[in-house]
């Protein structure tokens, strides 16, 4: 019979190999158009603010469409914003009337949107923020102690509905362990508490084996960087959570995206060192995605269709950046896997590499390549085509003896 430690441990490996995910930032904000802390940031009147509750009826809203998107970039997991700072939460809450069901939108998304990963067969993450604009935590720097332990009560009881009513969940990924006044987040006091081990140790009985992040001011199972990539070290899972181009929420003047090479690179730097990459899309009010976003997620998913060999169940090796010709590795068993962003032309030589090559090839193609061993770890490959085989990164397949 299968052990409780068995099945707690399982979906630990389920997230250490899974390698590139898709995060969805979506709610009331994206009618503004202007990001998705619109709320704070702009210190609207929260009576003014409800208001967009009324005119979010997303008519475009297919969250089938959303799956398959995650789908066809290789996403092998997906995160919903439940509910964001601003409170508006994307289901049908028993403790709070600011909800797409009890609004305008008539309509539980997340029900929806947990159908429609598990029909395209994805791994189902749900985004709840601690943090509740409409309650601010302190006043005047100071602590409120009665809004906190109602606080604690209220998102306790929505992260049980959350964990009991849309069956199996894979990924809890909490945010906004902040505080905030009148002045907005109070960055400059202690954070409050959020009983966070007590709320992790609720969440496990609920779904025995979820994986929780880091964010509940209490460790949780892994480490989310955001807007960074930043490994972590023995043997942490980690995971870099990550915008296309400057916001988060759809906004509707921000044309900063990051091009599909940038996106491959962060990805391929995130599970050389052995972590996640969550990268982020922020939907239209009507539920449509942005065509830029759309088409970075395709490209992506183009190259990983070659390439996903040398990303997915890899582990982070024994052989240092810095000190390989600034290569990024990825291993799998007996392979360890050359990124090439710059292609190097018909010849490359690469240095301090410790492992005996048995074979070389480029692992689109399949093309085998001539290569050369020296003392100190020098390899010299030949016959490299003048041209890059693939637009946006190159793999070469080295198999190793051991």
């Amino acid at each position: 019979m299968e052990t409780q430690q068995a099945r707690t441990q399982k979906p630990q490996i389920w997230f250490a190999n899974a390698r590139f995910g898709m995060f969805i930032h979506w709610g009331i904000y994206s009618i503004p158009a202007v990001g998705e802390w619109t709320l704070l940031n702009q210190h609207v009147p929260f009576e003014e603010y409800k208001k967009l509750a009324d005119d979010f009826k997303p008519a475009k809203f297919d969250a089938a469409e959303w799956a398959g998107l995650a789908k066809q970039a290789g996403a092998e997991y997906v995160v919903l914003t439940t509910r964001h700072h601003d409170g508006y939460a994307l289901y049908d809450s028993q403790v709070s009337d600011f909800t797409s069901v009890k609004c305008a939108a008539r309509r539980d998304f997340v029900a929806e949107y947990v159908q429609a990963c598990r029909g395209a067969g994805l791994r189902v993450g749900l985004y709840y923020s601690l943090a509740d604009w409409r309650f601010p935590t302190h006043s005047h720097g100071q602590l409120i102690p009665e809004t906190m332990e109602y606080m604690r009560r209220y998102v306790r009881e929505q992260v049980r509905e959350l964990l009991s009513n849309y069956g199996h969940i894979d990924l809890l990924w909490f945010d906004g362990p902040f505080g905030y006044d009148e002045r907005g987040i109070t960055w400059d006091i202690e954070w409050p508490d959020w009983d966070g081990e007590n709320l992790l140790a609720m969440a496990r009985e609920l779904q025995p084996g979820i994986v929780i992040n880091d964010r509940a001011r209490v460790p949780g199972d892994y480490t989310t960087p955001e807007q960074q990539i930043k490994a972590e070290g023995s043997g942490r899972l980690w995971e870099a959570c990550m915008t296309m181009n400057d916001n988060w929420g759809y906004h509707k003047h921000d044309r900063h995206w990051k091009p599909t090479w940038q996106l491959i690179a962060n990805l391929v730097q995130c599970a050389a060192g052995g972590g996640a990459y969550l990268l982020n899309i922020g939907p239209k009010p009507d539920g449509s995605i942005p065509a830029t976003s759309a088409q970075r997620m395709r490209e992506i998913g183009r190259w990983l269709g070659d390439h996903g060999e040398a990303i997915f169940g890899t582990e982070r090796t024994d052989i240092r950046k810095d000190q390989c010709s600034f290569k990024d590795f990825t291993a799998k068993g007996n392979f360890r896997y050359l990124f090439e962003p710059n292609w190097p032309g018909k010849t490359e030589r690469i240095h301090n590499f410790p492992h005996e090559i048995v074979s070389a090839q480029l692992l689109k193609s399949g093309r085998p390549l001539q290569f050369r061993q020296e003392p100190g770890g020098i390899v010299t490959f030949s016959g490299l085509p003048a041209r890059p085989e693939d637009p946006w990164m190159s793999v070469i397949r080295l198999e190793i003896r051991r």
